[in-house]
């Protein structure tokens, strides 16, 4: 048993070197010279091909690998390959199986031709297991100059079939699809066919296709194919649909005619550069075309696209015999809804509703690499609704041209009419029509530029309340945006042909005005804010505005940091349309005035719409303020004044620096008491006074607007002055101010020719210590003490309600004391009475000239040294004025013996409302009323009230009779 051991040992070690010794000799024998030149030999001779091998190797263990491997026919290379490796197994050398093959680098190059040509040599029977290809190459011939190519193929497939009826079978993964597909070819020299199968998700199959390829007489040919995928996955989409085509080409190809139809539920738009928003929806294709080897031309006969975004159809050529090829072409669009494009648009207009449909041609011509593409889109009565913005008729058309990356628009048209933005309840604007034309350029890696005009008709706007409107607003002008991207640099100008502006109490026609707008900035879309370079607003015979700054927050709540300038305001033109015309209907004196001279303006403003500040400095130069009718005059008139101003209400002062917010009003600077500048006025000139020049610190700082200093001046002989004249608030309070007035020595003879009064002699001095004018009535706080006629005369509550209207009221109550009545009859030619005059006006009410109410009690009184005597004339003006009646008669012939009469009291109650006016005496004694009571020394005098009650109008003709009457006595 140990020996048998042995022997088998020993056997099988020898064995084992015979085998190793053989498969040695045989790895060098292969690797020979003599068995590559063999091998090269005997398959040239059995394929009828040349074969060129490079090396041959044996590779472990039962296989064989070639290197630099050449197959040509009639000096054509078919085939190259870097590398060849293959091998058997013992069992599939019987089953004429390779176990396994693998190529490296191929290039294999077929002719069309060949593929239908019969062969005298029978065809192998033979399959492979495994076959992979890496980096590999096909070069399809067709007979003509350029051959069809593809490169940088890899396969890995199993089970693949040669032979002359099985054909071949591959079978690849698809990773891009994470799918895998079997390729079938099957057919032998008269038709040959192809099928593809591709499965995912655990062999679903998702894309069947199938080509038949069949030789006709005369060398033609005739392939049809046809394929369906059924919820194919390629990366976020799913593709479903199907296709069929079918071509006829002639002997060598040198003609070719074909047609294809494709249908799909769903075009997978994500899968395409141009964008992945739109959804066209079912899409069903028609193309056809030829090929001609003679004309060297290429044509799309047809080209017939049919979705929910419409149609497009056209034609197209290639001419392959120029060099570079030219190629022509035609697409025509129509019935694309405007409402699909939606989901190209930006946010804001995507939020809109259209209705109407966009139309578009393009051609395409010049070399296949470098073709210009141009064309026209347009579109004719689409209809814009949304929450905000509305038009009922939108118009386009816009000409384009593509060349190099580069897209221009020429001479394009938009076109809106109705146009309409605000909802109900919010400021609203329309317009009737808004249009721009111009030109657009988009080249590549630059942002759009564009260059064009515009024009708005009918415009209109108003606010909730209707306190701001504006109507017939038309313009036009030109707008220029260099770069129009995340920053976008603009320019643009625009003259208004016509506005009518209502502004809370401000109406304004600007058609005369003629107002012209001049922009040059730049936005920065992600900051949401604007720089003004310049802004110029500019109105013929006012004058101009310069802007500069920035604003924030444009399109939400916009925050501002500007300054602003003009160095020719006319002040003419400025009171003429700004203030004369606005409210002389209001206020009468307002549209006797005139005004020249000139005006600058220079300031800064921050904040926001609610809430802003001004900080600056206005000048008045030769300021001419004048009545029309040559009435009066002042000036010329000049001003120096710093100013600070806040929205809507004054400022806070604060010892520090303001808080700066958008939400607040804050000052520019830090508040350091008023700043001061300087009004002077020449001359104030009247038909009877002349007033000399008056000059005074102002100060308008933080709304409020004072004279720090008194004003004093020169008048009718004498002086006066206004101290603490100060608006506390000018902006949110422009009515609301107060003064104190103190006068001496005016000459009364003066004053009273230069109101129109009955002259008369004497001075005048008085005070009123506090004056206010707020809202829209003039009230006084305090006494005004007049000196006349030897005696005094306060008036106190004086107030004037509507004190620039002609229907402007009066009110006030005055007090009497010791009035030398010598001295005012003989002033007022009411005969002569001697005697002191006191007693009260209570409620007195002056309205439009006349007095409307007042109840009053006028009396003598005793005064030493004075004598009470009053002249027959003067009896006889009371009592004209008492009873309506001449006395003539009665105290006449008494004037015969006496000119004078004694009396012991004179006056008088009365009463006026209602313009009824109850007179009663300064004693009743039955039932009487005595307006004059004698005195019990002779010659002596009583005058009986017989009117009681009367108009005040007939007061007034009793007047006008005893004035008429008048002779000086």
């Amino acid at each position: 048993m140990g020996r048998l051991k042995r022997k088998l040992k020993i056997t099988v070690g020898a064995l084992f070197a015979l085998l190793l010794f053989v498969y040695a000799a045989l790895y060098f024998l292969i690797g020979s010279e003599y068995v590559r030149a063999r091998v090269e030999a005997e398959i040239s001779a059995r394929t009828g091909y040349e074969i060129k091998i490079g090396a041959l190797r044996l590779a472990p263990p039962l296989g064989l690998a070639l290197s630099d491997v050449a197959v040509a026919k009639d000096g054509a290379v078919l085939f190259r390959g870097k590398k060849i490796a293959g091998s058997v197994t013992l069992r599939g050398l019987y089953d004429r199986r390779i176990h396994r093959l693998s190529l490296e680098k191929p290039s294999i190059h077929l002719s069309l031709q060949d593929l239908f040509r019969p062969s005298a040599k029978p065809a192998p029977q033979f399959s492979i297991g495994e076959l992979t290809i890496d980096d590999g190459e096909v070069v399809l011939e067709t007979g003509q100059r350029a051959p069809f190519a593809l490169s940088a193929i890899s396969l890995s497939a199993t089970n693949v079939n040669l032979g002359a009826e099985t054909g071949l079978q591959l079978k690849a993964n698809l990773p891009a699809l994470d799918a895998s597909a079997i390729v079938t070819l099957s057919g032998a020299a008269a038709a040959k066919r192809a099928e593809i199968a591709v499965y995912q998700a655990k062999e679903k199959k998702v894309f069947a296709a199938a080509l038949l390829m069949t030789a006709k007489a005369g060398n033609a040919y005739e392939i049809t194919a046809s394929g369906e995928a059924a919820d194919l996955r390629w990366g976020t989409e799913t593709i479903d649909g199907g296709f069929q085509a079918v071509v006829a080409a002639g002997a060598k190809f040198e003609t070719v005619q074909w047609t294809m139809e494709a249908k799909m539920p769903r075009l997978p738009m994500k899968l395409l550069p141009m964008g992945t928003a739109l959804e066209p929806g079912a899409v069903a294709a028609t193309l056809s075309g030829g090929y001609s080897a003679a004309e060297k031309t290429a044509t799309l006969e047809k080209i017939a696209v049919r979705s929910n975004l419409g149609a497009i159809d056209g034609r197209a050529a290639v001419r392959l015999a120029e060099k570079p090829a030219q190629v022509t072409g035609t697409l025509r669009l129509s019935g694309l809804a405007l409402d699909r494009l939606k989901p190209l648009m930006p946010v804001a207009l995507g939020a809109l509703k259209y209705g109407g449909v966009v139309a578009a041609e393009a051609n395409v011509t010049g070399a296949y690499n470098d073709p210009v593409v141009s064309g026209s889109a347009w579109n004719d009565g689409a209809k814009v609704e949304g929450e905000k913005i509305s038009a009922r008729r939108l118009a386009f058309r816009i000409p384009f041209a593509w060349h190099r990356s580069s897209l221009r628009a020429t001479a394009g048209s938009l076109q809106l009419d109705g146009l309409a933005f605000g909802r109900q309840g919010e400021t609203q604007f329309k317009f009737e029509r808004a249009s721009f034309s111009g030109d657009g350029v988009k080249e590549s890696g630059k942002p759009v530029a564009i260059d064009g005009g515009f024009q708005i008709i009918a415009g209109r706007f108003s606010t909730p309340d209707e306190s701001k409107i504006g109507e017939n607003l038309n313009a036009k002008g030109r707008f220029t945006c260099s770069a129009c991207g995340a920053e976008t640099s603009f320019r643009g100008e625009a003259q208004i042909e016509s506005l009518e502006l209502l502004w809370n109490k401000f109406f304004g026609d600007f058609k005369e005005r003629k107002p012209k707008i001049q922009i040059d900035g730049r936005y920065r879309r992600a900051a949401d804010e604007m720089t003004l370079n310049r802004l110029a607003v500019a109105l013929d015979s006012i004058g101009r505005l310069d802007v500069k700054g920035s604003v924030a927050r444009l399109l939400s709540d916009p925050a501002f940091a500007l300054e602003v300038q003009s160095d020719d305001l006319r002040a003419a033109g400025f009171y003429d349309f700004f203030i004369r015309d606005t409210f002389k209907t209001a206020h009468p004196i307002v549209g006797q005035i005139g005004v020249g001279g000139k005006t600058a303006l220079a300031f800064r403003a921050k904040g926001s719409r609610a809430s802003f500040a001004l900080e600056g400095k206005l000048r008045l130069e030769q300021i001419l303020i004048q009545e029309k009718s040559g009435g009066w005059r002042a000036g010329p008139i000049a001003l120096d004044l710093p100013f600070s101003l806040s929205y809507p209400a004054a400022a806070k002062e604060t010892t520090g620096a303001p808080a700066v917010g958008p939400s607040t009003a804050p000052a520019l600077s830090q508040v350091e008491g008023l700043r001061t500048g300087n009004l002077s006025i020449d001359e104030i000139k009247g038909v009877s006074v002349v007033v000399p020049k008056i000059s005074a610190p102002v100060a308008l700082w933080n709304n409020s607007l004072r004279f720090p200093e008194p004003v004093r001046f020169s008048i009718f002989g004498g002086a006066g002055a206004i101290e603490g004249l100060a608006w506390r608030d000018a902006v949110a309070a422009p009515w609301d101010f107060s003064l104190s007035l103190t006068l001496k020595d005016l000459r009364l003879t003066e004053l009273t020719a230069a109101l129109g009064w009955h002259r008369f002699d004497g001075t005048l001095s008085g005070s009123i210590p506090q004056v206010r004018w707020a809202g829209d009535s003039l009230t006084s706080d305090g006494t005004m003490t007049l000196n006349l006629f030897g005696g005094s005369a306060e008036i106190r509550g004086m107030a004037i309600e509507k004190p620039l209207s002609p229907v402007r009221s009066i009110r006030m109550s005055a007090r009497l004391d010791a009035l030398d009545l010598e001295q005012a009859s003989h002033t007022f030619e009411f005969g002569r009475i001697s005697g002191a005059l006191s007693g009260t006006i209570d409620n007195l009410v002056i309205s439009q000239g006349q007095p409307a109410e007042f109840s009053a009690e006028i009396h003598t009184v005793d005064k030493s040294g004075v004598g009470q005597w009053i002249s027959v004339d003067a009896l006889n003006k009371i009592t004209v004025v008492s009873s309506g009646n001449d006395a003539g008669s009665l105290y006449g012939g008494l004037a015969g013996f006496f000119d004078f009469f004694r009396y012991s009291k004179l006056g008088f109650k009365a009463a006026l409302k209602n313009d009824r006016l109850t007179l009663r005496g300064i004693e009743s004694k039955g039932g009487q009323e005595y307006l004059v009571v004698g005195s019990w020394i002779p010659p002596t005098v009583n005058i009986v009230s017989y009117t009681q009650e009367i108009s005040f109008s007939e007061l007034m003709k009793r007047l006008d009779r005893v004035k008429n009457r008048s002779g000086g006595k």
